[in-house]
């Protein structure tokens, strides 16, 4: 695998920064990566390799993420960083007849379930001795890397595009983050970040870490224990890259791999018209997204 520029290596060699076993999702490779590595040679992303739920090692004193710690994908010596995210509601809400629960995921820290996949990332990072790290967003996780980034003493350069909403920029801008928002399209905004990674700064990206994505798995474990150890028959949830679908789908893996669930619920991902490449491959038929229009 080729390794990405990123923070410095430490200087004592037998200090042994944190990793994760992942493989990749295009080409299959694996391996385990430090935060350094944040994407395969091939240049796709990785998925972390997630061991079966071990029920008796959940963490009964907290509602945070860090409540299945030992469930997730081996992180190596990695302090937890929270600002007290994870543990929200499951409301029974009836709608049309039947019965549905909301999970309420606007009542995190940064009032969007990214803070799941953030506060993860932000202890990898930060059990790496990350001083500076940049990413690229639309807006949502930007602000809750902003947050939890924050919250482990590390600096953020935020790309977003030009025509992001002022009040997510202000978020970000409100936990320190330097946001950087003349982008042309939200790939440029990707483009400029990447470029910007260097030997003393490294990349954050909730796209292509997969220590963001085991955040993200803590939803379908949390949904579980709040159903009384059972599993729904559908979720379904709004989807841009498409990290929380991806999350709760590995996440109920691991739950049916331990025999703890019968199967994995069927998922289902709802697109903005506005940028839907996801839905429109669904469609199609289509083994890969359909590219959307730049904006």
């Amino acid at each position: 695998m080729t390794r990405a520029v990123g923070p410095p290596a430490p200087a004592d060699p037998t200090v042994t920064l944190p990793a994760i076993a992942v493989v990749c999702t295009a080409c299959g490779g694996a391996g385990r990566v430090t935060v350094r590595d944040w994407r395969c040679a091939c240049g796709a992303a990785w998925t972390p390799v997630v061991p079966p739920f071990d029920p008796g090692a959940i963490a009964h004193g907290t509602r945070t993420v860090w409540r299945y710690a030992a469930n997730l994908p081996p992180l190596g010596p990695v302090p937890p960083v929270t600002l007290g995210e994870g543990g929200t509601p499951l409301a029974d809400v009836p709608l049309a007849g039947r019965r549905v629960w909301a999970k309420l995921e606007h009542l995190q820290p940064s009032g969007a379930y990214k803070d799941r996949g953030a506060a993860v990332l932000a202890a990898a990072l930060a059990g790496s001795g990350v001083t500076d790290a940049v990413e690229d967003s639309s807006g949502n996780a930007g602000a809750s890397l902003a947050a939890c980034l924050a919250r482990a003493g590390i600096a953020l350069r935020l790309f977003v595009p030009a025509g992001t909403p002022v009040a997510k920029r202000r978020q970000a801008l409100a936990h320190g983050a330097v946001v950087v928002a003349d982008a042309p399209s939200r790939q440029a905004a990707t483009d400029r970040a990447q470029a910007a990674i260097g030997p003393a700064t490294a990349y954050a990206s909730h796209v292509y870490s997969p220590w963001f994505l085991a955040g993200q798995m803590t939803l379908a474990w949390e949904i579980w224990e709040d159903l009384g150890r059972r599993a729904p028959d559908h979720v379904v949830v709004p989807a841009g890259h498409g990290l929380l679908l991806l999350g709760l789908y590995h996440g109920f893996e691991a739950l049916a791999r331990a025999g703890l669930v019968e199967r994995v619920p069927a998922l289902h991902g709802a697109q903005a018209d506005a940028c839907a490449p996801l839905a429109a491959a669904f469609a199609r038929g289509a083994a890969a997204p359909v590219p959307a229009a730049p904006r």
